[in-house]
């Protein structure tokens, strides 16, 4: 196989066909409720109670068996059954019809993966082994959490305020490139590495990042054209 490229897609306002029940289809439809797309779940076996699986994202059931006409008007497709030339069956029509499908636990009938998933506030870290070892990629994203902060403590919403200050200032190219490389920089340090001191780097760094307390080793290169 190919390497996967690697992409965040907008699914507000698309439609997603849910094939399967079960536990698979629950975490299925927590991962997609955030997303602000329509779900419609297929299973001759689910009763009402799975409406509520999808918390406040919008969730519609079809009653019966998968059809391929419930693919109309479908952006994106999971095979999520118990039984495997199902699975294989909604994967086909899916590729037919030039619809994205991913069947659960079998990689080599999948047009996407779903990675493990970390979200901090406006952060969503995606780690994924191609469907070769999901385990693994839970493992590092445990890792990770206990990297990146729980809590938003206001600082990385003024590290995107000022930011956006950066590109909207005007200010000579190569200098808002240095601003915006020492940002990153304070991120790192702040959350990434805490209580390491950094190595000093380009002469300085900015007097005016988000949150001084947390890294009082900033001082100098005060950006004029922030004021």
């Amino acid at each position: 196989m190919k390497d996967l490229f690697p992409v965040f897609v907008n699914l507000s306002g698309k439609t997603v066909l849910l094939v399967g029940g079960g536990e698979v289809a629950r975490q299925k439809l927590a991962a997609l409720a955030p997303t602000g797309a329509h779900v419609v779940l297929v299973d001759p076996r689910a009763g009402e109670q799975v409406l509520s699986w999808g918390g406040e994202g919008s969730l519609s059931l079809a009653r019966g068996v998968y059809s391929p006409e419930l693919l109309a008007g479908v952006s994106l497709v999971f095979a999520a059954t118990d039984d495997p030339a199902v699975n294989h069956r909604v994967a086909a029509d899916a590729e037919a019809r030039g619809i994205w499908a991913n069947v659960v636990d079998d990689p080599a009938h999948c047009r996407f993966h779903t990675p493990s998933i970390l979200r901090r506030g406006a952060f969503t870290v995606a780690v994924s082994s191609g469907g070769g070892f999901p385990g693994f990629t839970r493992a590092l994203r445990r890792v990770l959490e206990r990297l990146l902060p729980v809590e938003d403590d206001g600082a990385l919403a003024r590290l995107f305020s000022l930011r956006e200050r950066l590109i909207a200032s005007g200010a000579p190219a190569e200098e808002r490139s240095r601003a915006l490389k020492l940002l990153a920089q304070w991120f790192e340090w702040t959350y990434l590495k805490p209580g390491v001191e950094p190595q000093r780097q380009d002469g300085g760094w900015p007097e005016d990042f988000p949150d001084q307390s947390a890294a009082p080793w900033v001082k100098e290169y005060p950006p004029r054209w922030l004021n």
